[in-house]
Order: structure tokens, then C-alpha cells, then sequence
């Protein structure tokens, strides 16, 4: 017989927050410096500059008791209550009791995270997964994030029995942008995440030319690229991930811009170099250096700016290739490498980019001549 304490815990849990995916709110980059481009260093003073940090939550949200700047997390106890509500204390300690903490909700995205362990049990964070296709043997096994993925279910987590493996746009919502790169630290949030291992973890989604290979998100060279499903990486699982719906676009009287009904972004329909002709984005792309981008988005006015490396990669569509973009919403999209407003801490010579062939994110100089796409 189940015990009534842990069954009405559990029930209270569940009722607080059941329900479907909340719409995709995007978390901003945790980046609160810019780049002293004559100087190459990072300092606060970012006005002007068009750089990352001198927009966003980050900027107006700095650093709380609920998240570093720009995140908002909430501790969750394995009865399924946040803390401070029901049997889950103000501030829980790690553990496997019911008033203990074993998850994480994203405040912003609404998603749901496990946390790992260091226990040597099932979610022990030095624990890690094959991510192989439905198709290939192995698949399912316990060392399989398939299996992983099961047996956790089949645990209840937190009171729930939903989660699945998240998709590299929920995973790149976690990344902290403001942490340095490279340097054998978790580029993630470590007061809500503890436990992280500075590398890869598997997604839910595999590459759309080959079943064989799957995306993943490095969290130490900030990397989302994919490889073949037979390498180990470690798994964190999600529940609630509003990124397995599509984006929606609206498309503007003019035609001229697309307004993302998913995260609110207002988007030029055409790469800088095209124009809209009223059917399609006509003429070449133009490419610039990171500075010359940054340049350019303030002399165009109009609040248009380079985007994030986070905004800029919800426009990635991996479902498809050459290029990694929805063509109707975006005509003519170019099938190449685009600069993001995001400089890189611990790289001042770098800058982030998002590459629009099969949608990878990373890293490349700054006087590399890329694609702008702006964003309001």
C-alpha cells in the first residue's frame, strides 16, 4: 500500500504543475559585458555598441537569487512541488527524499530539468549514453539514452512520468554565454545545475540526412553540431519542452518581415544584400566582419540589431538542409554561416555564428566576412 504522506505529495505536485508546454519563452545569453574591440577586453560598458550584452533580460535582470543574470529557476522537490510550497523547504538540499531537490523549472521557457547525482545511481552525472536510432541495435539498452529515458520514467522523477530527451534549441537555453568557454567549467547556471559535466549532451533530435547521427550541445566550447549516435555523451532530460512544437511566423502586411509567434522576435524576411520584391528576397547577400555587422544593424535604425546567438538559432530548422531554414517563411535564405551579436569570453579574436547548412553553432573570427540577418 502506497504511503498516504508520499501519495498526496505527489498528487499536489502534479496538480501544480501539470499541464502542456508553456509557449517558448527564449532565455537570454547571461552575457552582461561587451568587447573592447581596440582592446580586446570585456568590460560593462555597452552602450552603443550593439553587442549582445546591451540588450535583454540580462542587462535588466542582473544576477538573483533565482538565477544569474537573465535566468529565472526554480528548485523542485521530488514530491513534485517548487520550493517554499507544500512538503518542498525554501531551500532544498540535494537528495532522494520527497522534500529534497531533483529538478530544476525554468521560469522563462517553463522546462523542466533533471538534476544529476553524484550517488552512483541511475542520474549519477559521470554516467554516459549511446543516442542511436530506433533502428539500430543497441537501441533502447540501458547504456542507450533511449534506455536512460525509460528507466527514469519508469522512476517518476518529481512526480512525473512525461520526460523525454530535449530538443538542441531547449539544451541551448540553458547555455551561459557568460561564462568562459573552453576552460573546463560548465557553461551552465551551476547554483541550479550542479553536477554538470563540461561536455556534450545528447538531444532528442537526429541530423536530417542521416538517422545514423544525432544533435548534440557541448557545454565547455558552447558547440551544437552533430555526430555519430555510437559515441558516448551524457544525457540531461526535460519535460515540458515547448520546442517540439514549430515555430510560427507571421508574415507582415509589406511582406517585408515575420514576426516568430514563438518567442515574440520580429525578423527581416531577407538577408542584408537582398531585397524583398514582393515575392521574393531578390540579389546577393552582402558579408561583413563581426564589427561591420554590428555597424550595420545601427545605421539601418529602426531598432533592427544583430541578434543574439541564442536568437539567431531559433531560426534554425533542422528537419531540413542546405539550407537549415523554413524557404517559405524565409525566401532565398542563404545556406551560410551568419554572424551573431554575441562575442566570446575568454576569445576576444572570436565572435559566435550560426550556420545555416545544416545548422550548426559556433565559433570564428571576427574579420571572417559573414551573412547578417537583423532582428527586432
Amino acid at each position: 500500500m502506497a504511503c498516504p504522506t508520499r501519495t498526496a505529495a505527489l498528487i499536489a505536485g502534479i496538480l501544480a504543475w501539470s499541464g502542456a508546454p508553456l509557449a517558448a519563452n527564449l532565455n537570454d545569453s547571461g552575457l552582461v559585458r561587451c568587447l573592447d574591440t581596440q582592446t580586446g577586453k570585456f568590460g560593462t560598458q555597452c552602450a552603443g555598441t550593439g553587442q549582445d550584452g546591451e540588450f535583454g533580460r540580462d542587462r535588466s535582470h542582473p544576477r538573483s537569487t533565482d538565477g544569474a543574470a537573465g535566468f529565472r529557476f526554480v528548485k523542485v522537490c521530488h514530491s513534485g512541488e517548487q520550493a517554499g510550497q507544500g512538503a518542498c523547504p525554501a531551500e532544498p538540499v540535494l537528495g532522494t527524499g520527497l522534500d529534497q531537490w531533483g529538478c530544476t523549472r525554468d521560469q522563462v521557457t517553463g522546462i523542466w530539468w533533471e538534476i544529476k547525482t553524484t550517488d552512483g545511481g541511475l542520474r549519477d552525472w559521470n554516467k554516459s549514453y549511446t543516442r542511436l536510432a530506433p533502428s539500430q541495435s543497441g537501441y533502447g539498452a540501458k547504456n542507450d539514452a533511449a534506455g536512460y529515458l525509460n528507466a527514469v520514467n519508469a522512476a517518476g522523477l518529481c512526480g512525473h512520468t512525461d520526460w523525454q530527451l530535449p530538443t538542441p534549441t531547449a539544451l541551448h537555453s540553458l547555455t551561459h554565454y557568460g561564462v568562459q568557454v573552453a576552460n573546463n567549467v560548465p557553461t551552465i547556471d551551476a547554483a541550479f545545475f550542479p553536477n554538470t559535466w563540461y561536455g556534450a549532451n545528447w538531444s532528442s533530435l537526429s541530423a536530417a540526412d542521416s538517422d545514423a547521427k544525432s544533435w548534440f550541445v557541448h557545454f565547455d566550447t558552447d558547440y551544437i553540431g552533430r555526430t555519430d549516435g555510437t559515441i558516448f555523451k551524457r544525457v540531461r532530460l526535460a519535460r515540458l519542452d515547448a520546442y517540439t512544437r514549430p515555430a510560427k511566423f507571421k508574415v507582415a502586411a509589406d511582406g517585408s518581415e515575420v514576426t516568430d509567434q514563438r518567442t515574440g522576435l520580429v525578423w527581416r524576411r531577407c538577408a542584408e544584400g537582398q531585397a524583398w520584391d514582393g515575392l521574393v528576397c531578390s540579389g546577393t547577400p552582402s558579408l561583413h566582419t563581426w564589427q561591420q555587422a554590428l555597424d550595420l544593424a545601427v545605421t539601418t535604425g529602426g531598432g533592427w540589431r544583430l541578434p543574439s546567438a541564442k536568437e539567431l538559432a531559433t531560426l534554425v530548422d533542422r528537419t531540413r538542409i542546405a539550407p537549415a531554414i523554413d524557404l517559405t517563411v524565409f525566401p532565398s535564405a542563404p545556406a551560410d554561416k551568419h554572424w551573431s551579436s554575441t562575442p566570446i569570453i575568454g576569445m576576444p579574436a572570436q565572435a559566435w555564428h550560426v550556420e545555416f547548412g545544416v545548422g550548426e553553432v559556433f565559433r570564428t573570427t571576427r574579420e571572417t566576412n559573414l551573412a547578417v540577418r537583423l532582428v527586432r
